[in-house]
């Protein structure tokens, strides 16, 4: 489970959630009323909140011809009259990673990388200095969590690390340097082993070869390709009045997250976790993906999207960025204060997204089912069915 301790640290990733049974065999069909589909997505987001006392959610939901629905429900900040817009950020956590495996991706298609780069050929200069079992690791192998590379998902690793300086490209360098100098937390190809820093030492790999930051290399080969003008790095409403805040739970009750607080993300994470966006241009990505599973080039070639959702071993269900069930493509995210689902089925001509200002993992799997359940009766969620699939995934 998400790690929360009692410093306040919290980690950038679940474990594979145990609601994926009931989603995966919720039986739905693609051919529903599009036309239809949007109000209906809206009566589930506000039949959601309402239910479940989640401050705010919003859903998009796509197939391969476009946008067929969004919803937005809720407040933007508990205990204050701000309703959530429709065109507001969420904090996606580690729905951040198919991002930057995606970045990566095109990179490796325009020569530049290969998904057997490893870093003695990225880094040359360090080489004698990495742990020998660290130098032929493949971005592959690090992108599938794979590699060894420790999981940096509490406290205590970070605050063991020495200070790094200079502006975010300087310090993943420096961090990646770090990295494959120390030894491995596991053998290298072994056993699958979740961790939020190799998606730092694959941004650094990227920006090493590109002479370009991870934050420029993601505007300028995902977020302007395909017009996804809301996203930032941090919190949404960091420096901003009027965004979605973070919850957290305390008792019975949700507590807002200051955004300019003391807890922050950082440079080290960001790939792997720090991405703020709109639930329409999240379902702008899960698109670009689906079309790709489908056979469409588009953003990717298909057969390097189709690259990024094949199991990469057998030591586990994991993709380059995706968790894998059968045929379904699932990410998690959360850092403690928002959550965020987002699901590729290809075989169903369906991706969506569940995004919360709250960490919320019950009512964000519900909600899917609810929305899965929706596609095969055609009919708009009830508070009933809303409730009697909040008690089976919790079972």
């Amino acid at each position: 489970m998400l790690n929360i301790n009692s410093k306040g640290y919290r980690a950038l990733e679940l474990k594979r959630p145990l609601y994926l049974a009931f989603i995966i065999g919720s039986s739905f069909s693609a051919a529903f009323a599009q036309a239809n589909f949007s109000r209906e997505v809206q009566q589930i987001a506000t039949s959601v909140q309402s239910i479940s006392g989640v401050p705010a959610l919003a859903i998009v939901a796509v197939n391969s011809e476009g946008v067929i629905g969004t919803g937005a429900a809720g407040f933007r900040r508990a205990g204050a009259s701000d309703p959530l817009r429709i065109a507001d950020a969420f904090h996606i956590g580690s729905v951040t990673k198919p991002i930057t495996a995606t970045m990566i991706g095109k990179l490796i298609e325009q020569g530049r990388l290969s998904w057997d780069s490893n870093p003695a050929q990225v880094f040359p200069e360090w080489s004698d200095q990495m742990d020998p079992a660290l130098r032929t690791i493949t971005l592959s192998q690090i992108l599938a969590h794979q590699a060894g590379i420790g999981p940096f998902t509490e406290e205590k690793e970070l605050k063991a690390l020495p200070r790094f300086v200079g502006v975010p490209q300087q310090q993943r360098r420096q961090f990646a340097k770090y990295l494959l100098t120390h030894k491995p937390a596991v053998m290298p190809g072994t056993q699958f082993l979740y961790s939020n820093a190799g998606y730092a030492l694959a941004a650094a790999m990227a920006e090493k070869v590109m002479r370009s930051s991870w934050e420029a290399l993601m505007k300028n080969y995902v977020f302007i390709p395909l017009k996804m003008t809301s996203v930032s790095i941090g919190w949404p409403a960091k420096g901003k009045a009027d965004a979605p805040w973070g919850h957290e739970l305390n008792g019975d009750r949700w507590v807002p997250s200051d955004p300019n607080g003391k807890y922050q993300l950082g440079p080290l994470l960001a790939p792997g976790g720090d991405l703020s966006m709109n639930a329409a241009n999240l379902g702008q990505f899960l698109l670009s993906h689906l079309r790709g599973l489908l056979g469409e080039n588009g953003l990717l070639r298909a057969e390097t999207v189709k690259k990024l959702h094949q199991q990469y071993s057998s030591l586990h269900k994991e993709a380059l960025g995706w968790d894998l069930d059968d045929s379904i493509s699932i990410k998690t995210g959360s850092a403690g204060t928002f959550f965020t689902l987002a699901v590729v089925a290809p075989k169903r001509d369906l991706a969506f997204a569940v995004l919360l200002n709250a960490n919320d993992e019950k009512t964000a799997f519900a909600t899917a089912g609810v929305v899965m359940k929706t596609f095969a009766v055609g009919t708009p969620a009830s508070r009933s069915e809303f409730k009697r699939q909040t008690v089976s995934s919790s079972e």
